[in-house]
């Protein structure tokens, strides 16, 4: 390969003030909470995972760690993160003390690259990465696709999931975008100055992209497409208009934003995983 297909964008972008901007108030909840709130939407993310109490749980690009600190620090998992950015593991390891100390020997954080995971063949029963895929160059997503597979126990379970669709930008978005600067009285920027404004996103993922991209190190797959978690346009007209074309057949292709990858070793235990409830108990509505 020559220096440009080995090229890593640099870690230096994603500093503490990128953390501290994710996610619309969702750190200081889980932080202000002692690591017992997360939103509705992150808790959702865990249920996709398909968890039980003892499993072995990886995040591949954990970000500030919060879905590996309540894996593990309330949900009984044996909890795995690995971000190569500094700052993000630094955040994440502030918040450790948060729980009792049995279940601080289960969250493990750590920086690390995505394309040589430091552990042994089959170590993991959930492998799961958020709103990462996006992050990585072409290179880099076929060397971690396949150390997910290396360390992945033969009846595990990946979910990957990527925001936004580059569907949704190419298409969807232009053919929304009149019709929200009508409605909102402002000029929205155009696809190609949202590419310049985020230029860590150095691969668009769409989900045949995605589904080839398993399919060659191995994985039988499965990939949905979800609604987007919010709106640009605030108010009960939007939402329905979105709601709406995200239902359509077809057309909600380049209108879902969100993109899930369900990844196992053997169809078998992908079908039968997926068929199990996705739903993560809240410790905060249970006390």
């Amino acid at each position: 390969m020559n220096d440009t297909e080995r090229e890593v964008f640099p870690s230096e972008h994603y500093d503490e003030a990128y953390y501290l901007g994710m996610a619309q108030g969702g750190w200081k909840w889980f932080v202000d909470s002692k690591g017992r709130v997360l939103t509705r939407y992150r808790l959702r993310d865990l249920g996709l995972c398909r968890l039980k109490t003892g499993m072995r749980l990886l995040d591949v690009g954990c970000g500030r760690g919060e879905l590996v600190l309540y894996g593990g620090g309330l949900l009984g998992m044996d909890a795995y993160g690995l971000d190569y950015s500094p700052a993000a593991i630094q955040l994440g390891l502030k918040c450790v003390d948060f729980y009792q100390q049995s279940a601080r020997e289960r969250i493990h954080l750590a920086q690390a690259d995505m394309t040589s995971l430091p552990f042994p063949k089959e170590f993991f029963d959930r492998i799961m990465s958020w709103s990462t895929f996006e992050h990585l160059y072409p290179w880099q997503l076929e060397q971690c696709v396949q150390e997910m597979r290396r360390v992945l126990r033969p009846d595990g379970l990946v979910v990957v999931a990527t925001d936004p669709s580059d569907w949704y930008e190419k298409y969807g978005y232009r053919i929304l975008r009149p019709i929200k600067q009508l409605l909102l009285g402002r000029r929205l920027p155009t696809y190609e100055e949202m590419r310049r404004n985020e230029p860590e996103h150095v691969s668009p993922c769409n989900p045949v992209f995605l589904r080839d991209l398993f399919k060659r190190q191995g994985f039988h797959v499965r990939v949905d497409l979800m609604p987007r978690d919010s709106y640009e346009l605030e108010g009960r007209l939007s939402r329905s208009i979105g709601r709406a074309l995200e239902s359509i057949p077809l057309i909600r292709n380049i209108f879902c934003t969100r993109i899930v990858v369900y990844a196992a070793k053997e169809k078998k235990v992908l079908r039968q995983t997926l068929a199990q409830s996705t739903t993560i108990p809240d410790p905060t509505i249970l006390e």
